[in-house]
Order: structure tokens, then C-alpha cells, then sequence
């Protein structure tokens, strides 16, 4: 092959890229807006007049965060006219000891952030549970219980909308919120954030043992058995950005639980207007999003052979700044993060490959545990 068809190859690759990379970012809010996925939703059971809250922490190498976020439920509960009660599910010793002001302490194994919050379940006899993380405040302060009540006399699950304060996703959680806000009041989203879930304490089914992604598995869970699903943006969740190497693993282990957890049931889900909106949204962001921005890479590589070890090696360099392996100045960290949010599915996808290579291995609770940094 010519260096002149290599370079016509390459310019068909970055522009057929670019192009899937920007139809797979907008898809999920055309998705969302065509008239057909207007359906009218099953209704929510009324609640009684100032119903009962529980707030379940589950918390694991939380101890230096977890009092400050009792204090802070506490002061928002106190505002609530109904009974409102802090359960901290602790995996830890530690942890435990530093939740001592909590309504009610259980101390559990480490068996994943998804019987923890089973664990709370089980203990639970209140009209609305709330999961939340020890980490992250949710906001506004001492409003946020009446926002949602207001929004369980229409939904059945009740999410907010998450932002992390620093860090180089900003860009990133801003285009989540638009993608969120084009569906919430309509279809509906599934991409609920676990710093803040909710819903009546009868609509709860027990999690799964060993899911990745315990808020989404509650989210679809809900969705398929006919139930709504919203994300409110009356109520947000804000927390510190995380260091870029638990970051970095982070994206990846959201990627492997979409591939394992989300894709699989693909089909059940294109059947309901927030199931197709979420497909959109969550599903061709991985596959068809990161197919076209590696296509574009590839073929920017190629328009020019000799810049290719420039390009290439560009973008090698951000992805590893992002997941914390080398420096880079703070002014391109968005540009580096628009790399690593597009390298995590791929990294992603190897795990899952790799664990269905090993057929032999069963589902165990370990596999819904990851590494944690204490707080």
C-alpha cells in the first residue's frame, strides 16, 4: 500500500470516527426526546404524611469521614418533621468504633458494598431508605428530604445528581447533568449515582451477591419489574475527586461491571423507553463511543506517517496521566481525561474477557469487592 492510500485510509478513519464518537455522545439525549419514548408510568403507592427515613451508610475504611457525615444526616434529619434514623453498615472495626453516633450500628465482613446495603435492608422497618456514601455530602442541606418526597409521589427510585469538587472531569460530570436532565422528568434515567438512592422500603429487593455496580442492579431491578426510575436534580451529591490512580480504577471497574452486568441484559431493556434511553446513553458511550475516538486516533496516525509516533504517543502519555502514572501540567489534565474516559472501556473489557476465559471460575461476593483507600 502507498503512503498516499495509508494517508486516504487515514483521513476515512478520523473523520468516520470522529463522527461515531460525537453520534454515540448525543444519541442518548435524541434518544430521549423522541415522542415515542414519552410513556405514561406506573403510579407510585402514596406515602403517609411525614413518613419514616432511613439512611443507610455502608462504609468500609471510612473511619475519617464517617462521623463528620452522621453529624450532617443528623442536622439534616432534625429539620424533617417524621422520624428520621442513621445506619451505618461498617465492614470495619475502625470504622465502626467512629460510628458510634450513628441511630444504629451494624458491623458486618467485608462482602461487598452490595450486602452492606442488604445488611441495612434487613434492619430497616422505615417507609423511605436512602443509601448514601460516608464521603459525600448531599445537598441542599436540610431541604434535600423534602425534595425527595416530592419526587416519590411520581417515581418509585429516586437518584441524584452527582459533581466532584477539583479533579479533571468537570467537563465530563457537567455533560452527565445534560444527559440526565434531557430524560429525568420524561422516560426517566437509569444512570443513578450510589452517593444517593432512594425509595419505599417495600419496593427494595435485596441485591445481588457479587454485582459490580450495586446502584445500577438496583436501578434495573427496579425498571424491569415496571417501576420508574428518576435522577431529581433538585437534589445533588458533591465529594472530593478521587486520586487519579483510584480514579483510573474506577473507570475501568464501572466499564467491566457495564460489560458484565448491563450488556447482558441489553435485550430486556431496549423493551422500556429508560431501558432504550440508558442503552443509549451508558452502553454505545463504551462500545460504539470508544470505538469511534480510537478509530480517530488510529486514523489521525496515518494521515501523516511520519507524526504518527507523535500522535500515538500523545495520547499513550495522557491516558497515563490520567490513571496517575506520570505528571502533567494542570491545564491539560481535561484534554488527558477525555483520553483515559476513552482507554477505561478498554481495560474494562479486557477484564471481562479474561474472567470469561475462565469458565471454570464461579461468581463469588469477591467479585463485588474492589481496592479501597482508607479515609
Amino acid at each position: 500500500m502507498t503512503l498516499e492510500r495509508i494517508s486516504d485510509l487515514g483521513v476515512l478513519l478520523l473523520a468516520g470516527g470522529a463522527v461515531l464518537f460525537v453520534v454515540a455522545a448525543l444519541l442518548p439525549i435524541v434518544v430521549a426526546l423522541l415522542p415515542k419514548q414519552v410513556t405514561r408510568r406506573a403510579a407510585a403507592d402514596p406515602l403517609p404524611d411525614a413518613p419514616s427515613i432511613d439512611v443507610i451508610v455502608p462504609a468500609f475504611l471510612e473511619a475519617g469521614v464517617v462521623a463528620d457525615k452522621i453529624r450532617a444526616l443528623h442536622e439534616d434529619l432534625d429539620s424533617y418533621p417524621g422520624r428520621g434514623r442513621v445506619v451505618v453498615v461498617a465492614s470495619d472495626q475502625a470504622t465502626y468504633d467512629a460510628a458510634e453516633a450513628a441511630d444504629l450500628r451494624i458491623l458486618t465482613g467485608r462482602n461487598g458494598k452490595a450486602m452492606a446495603c442488604n445488611a441495612g435492608l434487613d434492619r430497616s422497618d422505615a417507609d423511605v431508605v436512602v443509601f448514601t456514601d460516608a464521603n459525600c455530602e448531599i445537598l441542599p442541606r436540610k431541604e434535600w428530604t423534602r425534595h425527595l418526597l416530592e419526587a416519590l409521589t411520581t417515581w418509585h427510585l429516586v437518584s441524584g445528581m452527582k459533581s466532584e469538587e477539583g479533579g479533571s472531569e468537570g467537563a465530563f460530570w457537567k455533560f452527565e447533568r445534560a444527559v440526565k436532565l434531557s430524560s429525568h422528568d420524561s422516560t426517566g434515567t437509569l444512570a443513578v449515582a450510589g452517593e444517593f438512592v432512594a425509595a419505599r422500603r417495600r419496593d427494595v429487593e435485596p441485591l445481588r451477591r457479587g454485582v459490580i455496580l450495586d446502584d445500577l442492579d438496583l436501578a434495573m431491578d427496579f425498571a424491569l419489574r415496571g417501576l420508574s426510575v428518576t435522577a431529581t436534580p433538585r437534589i445533588r451529591t458533591t465529594e472530593p475527586a478521587a486520586e487519579p490512580t483510584d480514579q483510573w480504577e474506577r473507570r475501568v471497574r464501572i466499564a467491566n461491571g457495564l460489560f458484565r452486568e448491563a450488556l447482558p441484559r441489553a435485550r430486556e431493556l431496549v423493551r422500556i423507553p429508560v431501558g432504550r434511553v440508558f442503552v443509549a446513553h451508558k452502553l454505545a458511550r463504551v462500545t460504539l463511543g470508544c470505538l469511534g475516538f480510537w478509530a480517530a486516533v488510529l486514523g489521525a496516525s496515518l494521515v501523516a506517517l511520519p507524526l504518527s509516533v507523535a500522535v500515538l504517543g500523545a495520547v499513550v502519555y495522557a491516558v497515563a496521566s490520567y490513571a496517575g502514572r506520570v505528571p502533567l501540567p494542570r491545564a491539560l489534565r481535561p484534554v488527558a481525561a477525555i483520553c483515559g474516559l476513552q482507554a477505561a472501556p478498554v481495560f474494562g473489557l479486557s477484564r471481562t474477557l479474561a474472567r470469561g476465559l475462565r469458565r471454570t471460575r464461579t461468581s463469588t461476593s469477591a467479585d463485588g469487592i474492589w481496592t479501597k483507600v482508607a479515609r
